[in-house]
């Protein structure tokens, strides 16, 4: 009986020992309100050139009961990434303008805080890091020190050869896949933008695009109905940053290996209309037309108005 009782209460010691032993590492961990405290972030598009200007943004969602208070998002360019846009307003940015700080108002429990978007260069998805700081107020045993949350990362693809991606502003250089055009690379696929994108304040003036070239899978692939075609499929996309429709078109350029620069020029199958000199498309219905052809020895090159995404196939017979 005597040597029962002992280890009873050498139990019930080792008990006490441990709960005293993980008390201190529950208040620290805030865990109950930390884990209902969600933030991710994004990068539009998510097909980049290096070098190209990107759309980056992060969002949290306050998913506990209590509203989080002196809120602070503070966004990271690490090494690989560079500001474009001016530091938002409201915010600040360091000398070398790699941390931006922005402070928020208080966020209430089921709400959520998006950042102002940041025009960046980006080259990996790892470049470009967020932190939302907030105090839980009475969610939090620990008062000494304020919370943070940091956003998932962004899942950003480096563009590789026959790829192109990033947000164009009017003027800028051309977004193109990889020059050099021989029987090894047959396509080469550019976009500019005709005018200003006409996006509201708040807004980045650019848009976001993305192309990729592939070869295609049978004769007819991408192509008119018993058509066969000889190029290379191009497939374009636009990222829409508002609701809002471009003001100005989307300027495409093909230049291709091809003896005919009258070769017709497919949409998803469809014949492309001309309209030889345009810079605007000649209807709100219209989504594509050909402005421009020209040839040079075995180069031919098409300038293609197009309006927006999503995900044209191009195709030349």
């Amino acid at each position: 009986m005597r040597w029962r009782k002992l280890t009873r209460g050498c139990l019930g010691a080792a008990v006490l020992i441990i709960a005293v032993m993980l008390a201190p590492l529950a208040t620290a961990g805030s865990a109950a309100a930390a884990g209902m405290v969600t933030g991710t972030s994004k990068v539009v598009p998510d097909l980049l050139t290096s070098g190209r200007t990107a759309v980056y943004s992060a969002t949290w969602t306050n998913g506990g009961n209590a509203t989080l208070t002196q809120v602070v998002i503070v966004i990271t360019l690490h090494s690989g990434a560079t500001l474009v846009s001016p530091t938002p307003p409201g915010c600040t940015a360091d000398v070398s303008h790699s941390v931006v700080t922005c402070p928020q108002d208080n966020l209430a429990a089921g709400a959520a805080v998006t950042t102002q978007p940041l025009l960046v260069t980006m080259s990996a998805s790892t470049d470009v890091t967020a932190v939302l700081n907030a105090d839980e107020n009475a969610n939090d045993q620990n008062k000494s020190h304020p919370d943070s949350f940091q956003a998932r990362e962004p899942s950003v693809t480096i563009a590789a050869a026959d790829e192109a991606g990033g947000c164009i502003k009017n003027g800028e250089r051309p977004l193109a896949t990889p020059g050099g055009l021989s029987t090894a690379n047959p396509l080469i696929t550019a976009a500019t933008l005709t005018g200003p994108a006409g996006v509201p304040a708040g807004v980045p003036d650019c848009v976001p695009v993305t192309v990729r070239e592939r070869v295609p899978l049978f004769p007819g692939d991408s192509c008119g109905p018993g058509v066969t075609c000889r190029t290379e499929i191009a497939v374009t996309d636009y990222i829409p940053l508002t609701a809002l429709r471009l003001s100005s078109p989307v300027q495409l350029t093909f230049t291709v290996l091809a003896s005919n620069k009258n070769l017709t020029w497919y949409k998803n199958g469809n014949a492309v209309a001309d309209c030889p000199g345009a810079t605007s498309l000649p209807a709100d219905d219209v989504n594509a037309c050909v402005n421009s052809r020209s040839k040079s020895g075995s180069t031919v090159r098409l300038g293609v108005l197009w309006r927006e995404g999503p995900d044209p196939s191009w195709r030349g017979g």
